[in-house]
C-alpha cells in the first residue's frame, strides 16, 4: 500500500469544514456522479494533473484491492507509453451533460455560460453546430465557458429560451433559432448571436466576454 500511494501527491481533506474544502468535495461531487458514479463519504478520489477525476474508491477498501485501484490509476494517468498523457487532438466544446449542470460548473468553476439553443428537428441548429462550433477558435475559447445545448423543440428546453427573449431583443439580437446566448457565471445577460453568423463573429463575441 504505502509503494502505491509514493506514486501520488497525497492529501486528507475533512469536507466536513467551511470554505474551499467543501467547495472543493462538491465540484468533485459533481464530477464523479456525471460520470455515473455516486459519491458519499468516505471517498479517495485520484486526480489528474489538471485536477479532473481519474478514478475513485468510496467507502472502506481492502489494502490489496486499494494498492490495484492506485496503481492502475496511477498507470491510466502515464498514458500508453508512460510518458505522459497522449498529445491532445483538435479542441472540442466540453458540452456540460444539461442547462443545470452548466449552471452548477459556473458557480464552482466561476466560468461565464454560453448556451447554445439548437433545434434537434432544424437543419440550421445542425449547420450552426457543425460550422460554428465545430471552429476550432470557437471550440478553443469554449474551454472558458460552461457550455450547454438546449433544445427548444423540448416544452422544458423552450421555457429556458423564453426566459432569456427580453434580453435577447434588448440587445437588438433577433430571437429565432438557432441562437447562441452568453451569461455571467451570475446569469446576468452578456451577448447573443442568432443564425446566421460566421464562426469569426461567434468566436469574436466569445472573446470579449472573457476579456480577450
Amino acid at each position: 500500500m504505502i509503494k502505491a500511494t509514493r506514486q501520488f501527491l497525497c492529501v486528507k481533506i475533512d469536507p466536513g469544514t467551511s470554505g474551499w474544502a467543501r467547495k472543493a468535495a462538491e465540484r468533485w461531487k459533481i464530477g464523479v456522479e456525471r460520470k455515473g458514479g455516486t459519491f458519499d463519504y468516505p471517498v479517495a478520489l485520484v486526480l489528474s494533473g489538471d485536477l479532473s477525476i481519474v478514478g475513485w474508491r468510496q467507502g472502506f477498501v481492502e489494502p490489496p484491492e486499494f494498492a490495484s485501484f492506485l496503481f492502475a490509476s496511477a498507470a491510466s494517468s502515464a498514458g500508453p507509453e508512460g510518458g505522459g498523457k497522449p498529445k491532445p487532438g483538435p479542441a472540442a466544446v466540453a458540452w456540460e451533460a444539461s442547462y443545470e449542470a452548466a449552471l452548477d460548473t459556473a458557480s464552482l468553476e466561476g466560468k461565464p455560460i454560453l448556451l447554445a439553443f439548437l433545434d434537434s428537428g432544424s437543419d440550421e441548429s445542425g449547420r450552426m453546430e457543425k460550422e460554428a462550433f465545430g471552429d476550432a477558435a470557437v471550440a478553443e475559447l469554449s474551454a472558458g465557458f460552461a457550455c450547454a445545448r438546449v433544445d427548444p423543440s423540448k416544452p422544458d428546453d423552450l421555457h429556458v429560451a423564453e426566459s432569456y427573449r427580453a434580453d435577447v431583443e434588448k440587445a437588438g439580437v433577433r430571437f429565432a433559432f438557432p441562437l447562441v446566448v452568453i451569461m455571467t457565471k451570475d446569469l446576468d445577460f452578456v451577448s447573443a448571436r442568432s443564425w446566421p453568423s460566421a464562426p469569426a463573429e461567434i468566436a469574436a463575441m466569445m472573446a470579449k466576454a472573457l476579456g480577450k
